[in-house]
């Protein structure tokens, strides 16, 4: 009788000394590399190449008006607004994104007929541009015999030699100096790095950090394009006015600090790097706000003090009583008028022209009394001479 057959036993499961005891017994020419479906890093997108760029003049009047310029470009070309689906501001005016590449071709051949409505300099395709740099090259270049060569024919033929590609642009950065910087611009990028005539430095490709301006929709330092925040007060972050009527307090929309948005005492100041500035993290601005917050309270209560003190220590004329005023050693001196005693020549002399019926009756007793003497004038002579002899001693 045969035996049935046995159930496979089920996978035993990976365990750590099984994966160890596999790896001691693995040798070094039997170990493979399995590679992994698909790309290990994603490929970078293409550049949008049906952008325009308008380039607006300098005395134009749209910088600030994309949709306007929209317009303008669907009423005459006939298009629809749909067509033009993204319009972005850059340094220079706009960059326009039509739908297809035959509509951004019809704006380009036909820009005679809208660019004057909006103060158009050129509108071109967007081409992307790489660009290298050359230091420490010479600003002139002689010949074996000493003559100077033609600068420019000279150096765009060496680009050409050296890197195979025509150059869109190049130029030299300093005038006047033995040494400058070449700036080249192609339309592709380069294999390697190059030198010119066995001048110079090698190129190099610069790295340009985005540049960070204060806008002046939010009051925060970004990126310059079109701001789609809301539009706040420069004076004093608030949204139901613009800066030009603000009455309230300064106040920096950055940090919320006691100074002027943007100035150099903010807290919230891009942050210097070795290749120009950065925005500030998350982390970073809420401290700068905390810090901003914290200077605010302080100055709010140096005013309280201040104005306390003022209330406290009034000006000195204010607290002296109305009726005394000042001597010129600062003694005040009472003006109250006090009592006083009347004198005989303080009232005669205020009572000259009104005559005194008193003062006549005693005009007219020293009169009789000078009679009087004048008549007996001997006999009082007399008198004292008996009142002289009475008082003096006896011999």
């Amino acid at each position: 009788m045969e035996n049935p057959p046995r159930a496979p036993q089920p996978e035993k499961p990976v365990s750590f000394a099984g994966v160890a005891r596999a790896a001691h017994e693995t040798q070094p020419g039997n170990r493979k590399i399995t590679l992994k479906n698909g790309p290990r890093r994603k490929p970078q997108a293409l550049r949008n190449n049906k952008r325009v760029l308008i380039r607006l003049r300098k005395d134009s009047t749209f910088f600030d008006k994309g949709l306007q310029i929209q317009l303008a470009i669907r009423d005459k070309l006939h298009l629809k607004l749909a067509d033009l689906p993204d319009i972005k501001e850059t340094n220079t005016g706009f960059a326009l994104t039509p739908c297809t590449v035959e509509i951004q071709q019809k704006i380009l051949q036909n820009q005679q007929l809208w660019g004057p409505l909006v103060g158009l300099e050129i509108a071109e395709k967007d081409i992307e541009w790489h660009t290298y740099l050359i230091k420490n090259f010479p600003s002139t270049i002689t010949s074996w015999d000493g003559t100077e060569l033609d600068y420019e024919s000279t150096v765009e033929e060496a680009i050409k030699e050296q890197t195979g590609l025509h150059p869109v642009q190049w130029r030299s950065t300093e005038t006047g100096s033995p040494l400058t910087t070449l700036v080249i611009h192609f339309d592709q990028p380069l294999k390697s790095r190059f030198r010119l005539l066995g001048l110079g430095d090698l190129s190099l490709q610069p790295t340009r950090p985005p540049r960070l301006t204060l806008c002046d929709t939010c009051w925060i330092f970004h990126t310059q394009t079109n701001c789609q925040k809301p539009q706040v007060c420069g004076n004093c972050g608030s949204q139901s006015h613009v800066l030009e009527n603000c009455k309230a307090d300064t106040r920096c929309v950055g940090c919320s600090g006691p100074h002027d948005t943007g100035s150099s005492e903010c807290f919230a100041l891009p942050k210097r790097t070795a290749h120009g500035s950065r925005a500030l993290s998350k982390t970073e601005r809420s401290y700068a706000i905390r810090q901003g917050k914290a200077a605010y309270e302080r100055w709010e209560l140096s005013q309280q003090r201040a104005k306390s003190i003022a209330a406290t220590q009034a000006p000195e004329t204010e607290r002296i009583a109305p009726d005394t005023e000042m001597t010129e050693v600062g003694n005040p001196i009472s003006t109250e008028t006090e009592p006083q005693h009347p004198t005989p020549e303080a009232d005669n002399a205020g009572n000259m022209e009104e005559p005194n019926p008193s003062e006549e009756s005693m005009d007219t007793d020293t009169d009789e009394e000078a009679e009087d003497e004048e008549e007996g004038g001997g006999v009082e002579d007399e008198g004292v001479k008996n009142r002289t002899l009475l008082a003096s001693p006896r011999s």
